[in-house]
């Protein structure tokens, strides 16, 4: 019962016009989750897409990435 709730939290605070900051204490700590960030515009968003992005590594990694050397070809 306790996880359907926690579910049925989580579910209903990923709406980002009317989520609320989570937190939940666990012994002395306390884990927190911000509410989603709200979309952003038409414009916004094409501006993001028209980066010159690369799609290769940082160039400060000097050693292969196994995760870039296993999709490098894949079409997305």
């Amino acid at each position: 019962l306790a996880f359907a709730e926690a579910t049925k939290i989580i579910h209903n605070e990923t709406n980002a016009y009317n989520a609320r900051r989570l937190a939940q204490r666990h012994d002395r700590r306390t884990i927190v989750c911000n509410r989603p960030a709200l979309p952003i515009s038409q414009p916004a968003m094409d501006r993001v897409y028209g980066l010159p992005y690369t799609r290769r590594p940082h160039p400060t990694y000097t050693e292969p990435i196994p995760a870039f050397e296993m999709i490098k070809d894949s079409v997305t």
